[in-house]
């Protein structure tokens, strides 16, 4: 199927940690002071100026679609795309991660992945290719599109085993050093073009942007982990960013050629993709990457993306991407921890975020956990199950792990962005840095905020100067015991009133036609 929309694919060669894991420690001890920061201001109002225009939300494809991508219940399988991509009765995400894999039966440490981590490499070890090596999560990525899936940010959370220096995608046998051999440079770059050229000619995956990093910097990726993960220096970084992109060869997408360079490995096959990078965790890690590059390292870079877990240099992250003329996504956070199944937690990074990074696309982790027992708590918005077989195993599989699942909390704590922030909305610049304010393409207002406050918070919001009327207003709230409930607001003059419920998420809509789009 031809795809006629543009769709971005960002080739990554990490991946991020999930469970109870790292990024779960460094979140617990910082989630309380998160919290405690935001405040319900009382009154808020409009400044007259537009920071950005949000391109969309989108989510990780790995490792949930290898599993749910196997499900012969069709209803239920349909069910959970819906609930993901559909933008008239789910999230609507536009935009999606697709998982470049790089394991194999020959990996040696193929015995350690967890649940749907083991995602094969396209190419074997002898230089052939199996184009369906990763039916599962190719059969979600369709889905998808055939839901409006506009962007598709394709990774790689490692080179394939054969190319590394343990014989692992899991990482170097010491986390702080390299784990793609010297002289394999070359081949890891023609691996990603060769994926990407199927993907564009026999998918019909229009692709945009190829990155060969996530999160390169971090020392956590070693041999015998439970997942892929690759160390990359500076200089390494460096390296394959200038191999993979020199010249800009094509420019017949939606924006000018100028402003994304094509990786050579790509030019020359006739696809027009753009490099991005550096998806370090730390802002303030993806900063100095980007400050280090040399001329071909930069010049090579169409858009900057950065993962959110940590740092703190959103607004000089935001300046170099200005002067440098590059696009700015927040490519990856995601949290389970604190109320409402980390939906507090989720609301005031991406508050923060969109407020002051100002990325045009933001992307969450995880939409679903492969989980069997269907629990509560997780990373992901849902609890999935998965067949069980892993590490390229064969194995029958019972009919009730094909196809249940269940939605959290924190489903419901990022439809109120992802359904309100709508493609084409312009974030507006307000009094208060607590909230995220927008004038959506329908000219109506929208604000979502969060309330992590266990007591109610009141709230003015005098929308005068975004639009100069408005015959309706409509809360929409979700809390311990309410997702995504309605309630109309009160207009006095050019101010809507509203009462905010503790520890809760909160999207006020304003304008002549107040329902959810």
């Amino acid at each position: 199927m031809k795809i006629t929309s543009r769709v971005i694919i960002a080739i990554t060669s990490c991946a991020i940690l999930a469970g109870a894991s790292y990024h779960e420690l460094i979140h617990s001890e910082d989630i309380n002071t998160q919290l405690r920061d935001f405040i319900v201001p009382s009154k808020v109002h409009f400044d007259g100026t537009y920071s950005h225009k949000m391109d969309g939300f989108g989510v990780s494809l790995c490792w949930w679609a290898v599993g749910v991508g196997g499900w012969t219940n069709n209803t239920s399988y349909n069910m959970l795309m819906d609930a993901f991509f559909n933008n008239r009765t789910g999230l609507g995400l536009n935009q999606v991660r697709y998982n470049i894999g790089g394991s194999g039966v020959g990996d040696n440490e193929v015995a350690k992945y967890r649940a749907g981590a083991f995602v094969p490499a396209y190419q074997d070890a002898d230089g052939s290719y199996n184009w369906t090596a990763d039916a599962t999560q190719l059969r979600v990525l369709h889905s998808a599109v055939q839901r409006g899936l506009r962007y598709v940010q394709a990774f790689s959370n490692s080179p394939p085993y054969w190319m590394t220096v343990s014989g692992s995608a899991t990482g170097n046998g010491n986390g702080a050093f390299d784990n793609l051999k010297a002289d394999m440079f070359p081949a890891f770059a023609s691996y990603l073009a060769n994926v990407t050229e199927y993907l564009y000619k026999h998918e019909g995956i229009v692709i945009d942007s190829v990155t060969p990093l996530n999160e390169p910097g971090s020392n956590w990726w070693h041999q015998g982990g439970d997942q892929e993960g690759c160390h990359f220096s500076p200089t390494s970084q460096n390296k394959i960013i200038t191999l993979l992109g020199m010249i800009c060869a094509f420019g017949f997408f939606f924006f000018p050629c100028s402003l994304y360079s094509i990786g050579k490995e790509l030019s020359v096959r006739g696809l027009p993709v753009a490099v991005s990078g550096p998806e370090e965790n730390s802002i303030d890690d993806t900063l100095k990457r980007v400050q280090s590059y040399d001329t071909g390292g930069l010049g090579s870079l169409g858009v900057i993306t950065t993962h959110t877990y940590n740092g703190e240099s959103r607004a000089q992250l935001l300046e170099f991407a200005k002067k440098n003329n590059k696009r700015l996504w927040a490519s990856e956070y995601g949290t389970g921890s604190g109320p409402l199944q980390g939906g507090l937690q989720l609301a005031t990074r991406i508050v923060m975020d969109i407020n002051v990074l100002q990325p045009s696309v933001w992307t969450l982790w995880q939409s679903a956990d492969l989980d069997n027992s269907l629990s509560k708590s997780g990373w992901g918005l849902t609890a999935a199950t998965y067949c069980g077989c892993v590490n390229g195993a064969s194995c029958q599989c019972s009919e009730n792990n094909q196809g249940t699942f269940v939605v959290r909390k924190q489903y419901w704590a990022y439809k109120h962005f992802t359904r309100f922030l709508v493609p084409g909305s312009m974030i507006a610049s307000t009094t208060s840095p607590n909230l995220v304010a927008a004038l959506d393409p329908y000219k109506r207002v929208v604000v979502v905020v969060p309330n992590t406050d266990s007591s109610s918070a009141s709230l003015e919001f005098d929308f005068g100067q975004m639009i100069p009327t408005a015959s309706c207003a409509m809360l929409y709230f979700t809390d311990a015991n309410n997702d995504m409930n309605s309630t109309k607001a009160t207009i006095q003059g050019t101010t809507v009133h509203v009462s905010l419920t503790g520890e809760s998420v909160n999207s006020i809509v304003i304008g002549n036609a107040c329902g959810m789009i």
